[in-house]
């Protein structure tokens, strides 16, 4: 009769036996995803340093990722590429060889999601030219003789 009862409720224990284990790791990976508060979407984007010929791009994101900040002289072709070295929430990167007085257009690559203005790639002009005072020649003063 023991073998009988034993034999009734084997698949229920086998049952508990997988569930159990199933359940803790259940649990354990929910906790991960549920815990990862935070996202990588930039946010306070800011051009800064724009010379004639270089320009940064900060921004800050809630987890630490790499971005890329994607750029060119056209809206429609951002055909120059940024990347950042690590991972950082507070993010910095520097345009260089820019032409000056030119207008720019960039958006900002993480993963694969390309983060822009609602469809439409940020702005920002390069200076003109700036002259150096003391590399400008100074008028020759010739006295008669």
């Amino acid at each position: 009769m023991n073998m009988t009862k034993v034999k009734k409720f084997l698949p229920m224990i086998v049952g508990i036996l997988i569930a159990i284990p199933l359940a803790i790791g259940a649990f354990f990976l929910t906790q991960g995803a549920m815990t990862r508060a935070g996202s990588v979407a930039p946010v306070d984007i800011l051009v800064t340093k724009i010379t004639a010929n270089s320009a940064t791009i900060t921004w800050t994101t809630d987890k630490e990722s790499t971005g890329v900040v994607e750029y060119g002289t056209s809206p429609n072709q951002l055909v120059f590429f940024a990347p950042e070295a690590t991972a950082k929430s507070q993010h910095s990167v520097e345009l260089t060889l820019l032409q000056s007085k030119t207008p720019y257009y960039f958006a900002i690559r993480i993963g694969d999601e390309v983060y822009n203005k609602d469809g439409i790639p940020y702005t920002f002009s390069t200076k003109g030219e700036e002259t150096d005072p003391l590399k400008v020649a100074a008028p020759q003063v010739t006295t008669p003789p």
